[in-house]
């Protein structure tokens, strides 16, 4: 049975990347879907092009290159909807470290 990043691999043919890119984009599906992150298909999301598709691709981006150069032990940071920094881990782990009280 098909998953969420088989389906969004899937989805984005469509939008004709290079051998090379859609290569690129392979390895970046791989670290978020270990890493659990959510990405937009485009069909969720109607992305008008390729640009929109690899701006939509930048939190896994960045797990990927912190991967790369920090190993088991990166992560991202964000801030969620309830105001809070979060710590998103390479495994999949999910820490609140702070609130934002503003």
């Amino acid at each position: 049975m098909s998953n969420h990043y088989d389906e969004y691999l899937k989805e984005i043919k469509e939008f004709k990347f290079s051998d090379e890119q859609y290569e690129h984009i392979e390895e970046i599906v791989a670290i978020a879907k270990r890493a659990k992150l959510r990405l937009r298909k485009p069909s969720e999301y109607h992305f008008k092009d390729s640009i929109e598709v690899m701006i939509s691709l930048t939190g896994a981006t960045a797990m990927l290159e912190a991967y790369k150069n920090i190993g088991e032990d990166a992560y991202i940071v964000y801030m969620n909807k309830n105001k809070q920094i979060v710590h998103h881990y390479v495994d999949g782990r999910i820490e609140v470290v702070k609130e934002d009280n503003e």
